[in-house]
């Protein structure tokens, strides 16, 4: 019984020892982050549909400018419309490159750059920026959750002399969680 006492003092003994010591050893401060994958949170999708995909624009002579060219961004998601109406998306310009050429004694020089606004729902969109917070509030023919939006292309005023104009936009949809 003795020995048992002894072995059981000596383990309380080193017990607090060893707190003392690991009190000691953290003096820093850690940081600590953590990366949430957001795909892997939910199971579900969604893409991006624009009708029509691609304009040929007129030219308003007496305006010195493009007709504004309209589209309809379908956002589609694999969302069934039982599930809760507060899932949002938004959408992001992240490329808007349009110039004016012309051809002269040295080939073609560029005339004019980034000719072109786009506007999502009658709101002009810089490019890098992104909409904001839309409801995924109508239901497809298929029963899942679906957005709609407008797309304008509004053109500036071109006062120089022009004869070949061209541009592309690209727009990201991405589920807001």
């Amino acid at each position: 019984m003795a020995m048992q006492l002894k072995v059981l003092i000596f383990t309380i003994a080193c017990g607090f020892a060893s707190q003392v010591l690991l009190a000691a050893q953290f003096t820093e401060i850690l940081p600590v982050s953590t990366y949430i994958n957001k795909a892997l949170l939910y199971p579900y999708s969604l893409s991006l549909t624009a009708t029509p995909s691609s304009f040929l624009l007129l030219f308003d002579k007496s305006q010195n400018r493009f007709y504004d060219a309209h589209s309809e961004l379908l956002v589609k998601t694999e969302i069934p419309a039982e599930e809760s109406a507060t899932f949002t998306y938004k959408l992001t310009l992240t490329q808007n490159q349009s110039e004016c050429r012309r051809v002269g004694n040295n080939g073609t020089d560029t005339v004019l750059s980034n000719v072109m606004d786009v506007l999502i729902d009658g709101t002009k969109i810089d490019e890098g920026d992104s909409s904001s917070l839309q409801v995924l509030g109508e239901i497809d023919e298929g029963g899942r959750r679906m957005g709609r939006n407008s797309l304008t292309l509004r053109s500036h005023q071109i006062t120089e002399e022009a004869f070949d104009c061209n541009g592309s936009i690209k727009i990201e949809a991405e589920l807001a969680l």
